[in-house]
């Protein structure tokens, strides 16, 4: 909270105390990542939460004293040690994109966009019905002059250049996905509408009609 309000040496304050240093400065600043990497050391991984707390701290720290590429090898590397498509992963993964649009959207401190949209792009491969990537995703794309991005990402049964076997959860994301960027539902509804009847006479999706009532309101 004090790193978005713009107060970074309250924010390097925090951290310190939060690793039991005292004292301000680089000094300091070192003391605490070293404390906290120690810290970190000694969890065991089924405590992922602590942990994931304790690498958001050091990539904040980093970025604070020496950049936003410290900061994100950072989250790269406890990644590297995690098994992709479980929830450590991914949520760390969604901690390290949304430090990343914190910098450079929110802020508005110089940062390459090609860095945030290239970490998305990748996270979407693994994790298609995460909400939260998927809004940086449009966020990125919003207002460019092509769609075209999107709309290979919403191809029939593919995410990128993956395969997916889509179900009526990421139908119903794809309807809101279409409805993003105003003037776009016009031209995806009728897509929208033959995915999720699609989805429903899936064997592997089990339909309540409640979705039907929903997807039925969404035009006339």
């Amino acid at each position: 909270m004090e790193w978005l309000s713009g107060d970074s040496d309250a924010a390097l304050h925090v951290i310190a105390r939060s690793a039991n240093v005292e004292g301000a400065g680089i000094v300091a600043s070192l003391r605490a990542k070293r404390k906290l990497k120690e810290s970190f050391t000694a969890l065991p991984e089924i405590q992922w939460r602590d942990r994931e707390a304790l690498i958001k701290l050091s990539a904040l720290l980093e970025l604070l004293i020496d950049s936003l590429d410290a900061a994100s090898s950072v989250f790269d590397s406890n990644l590297c040690d995690l098994e992709r498509g479980t929830i450590p992963h991914e949520s760390l993964t969604v901690a390290h994109l949304t430090m990343l649009c914190q910098h450079g959207t929110v802020l508005r401190n110089p940062a390459p966009p090609s860095l945030l949209r290239g970490k998305v792009e990748k996270a979407m491969e693994i994790y298609p019905s995460n909400t939260i990537i998927i809004g940086m995703f449009l966020q990125g794309e919003k207002g460019q002059g092509v769609w075209g991005r999107v709309r290979r990402w919403l191809g029939e049964g593919t995410t990128g250049c993956t395969a997916v076997d889509k179900d009526v959860a990421r139908r119903i994301t794809e309807v809101w996905i279409a409805g993003w960027e105003k003037g776009r539902w016009e031209g995806e509804k009728e897509r929208a509408r033959m995915g999720l009847a699609a989805a429903i006479e899936s064997e592997r999706c089990v339909v309540p009609l409640c979705l039907l009532v929903f997807a039925e309101r969404q035009w006339p």
